[in-house]
């Protein structure tokens, strides 16, 4: 059946829309809905990030008590550089941090107060 047939001879038909105004509005309202959860996620990113940084220390201290049965030491002597020919324990100089660094996957950074003598620290 088409509008002729149905009696709606010369009658528009209106459809009603949306204006762009109208869908700019609901636009800004749904953003403004999200901006709470948005702050609320970036305010809680620094406190996660803090707390897997912990976590990663206490999983470092862990795997080198499991390794040498021992937690690592604050370091002997004067000078607080690492050697990694002394291995761990009381004759380390370097300290705890240095201890922890093979396990936490910087054995490229551990190595490198390597200088082949293990009973003397000397710089590169």
């Amino acid at each position: 059946m088409t509008p002729d047939e149905a009696g709606w001879r010369g009658q528009r038909v209106r459809v009603r829309g949306f204006t762009l105004f109208e869908l700019l509005v609901v636009v800004a309202m749904l953003v403004a809905l999200r901006l709470p959860a948005v702050q609320s996620a970036r305010e809680a990113a620094p406190s996660s990030a803090c707390a897997n940084n912990l976590r990663q220390l206490a999983l470092g201290c862990t795997a080198h008590l499991e390794h040498h049965r021992f937690f690592p030491s604050g370091g002997c002597g004067w000078c607080w550089t690492g050697d990694p020919h002394r291995g761990a324990g009381k004759f380390q100089p370097g300290s705890w941090a240095y201890s922890l660094l093979p396990f936490f996957e910087q054995t490229n950074v551990f190595a490198m107060a390597g200088d082949s003598d293990p009973f003397a620290v000397s710089a590169q």
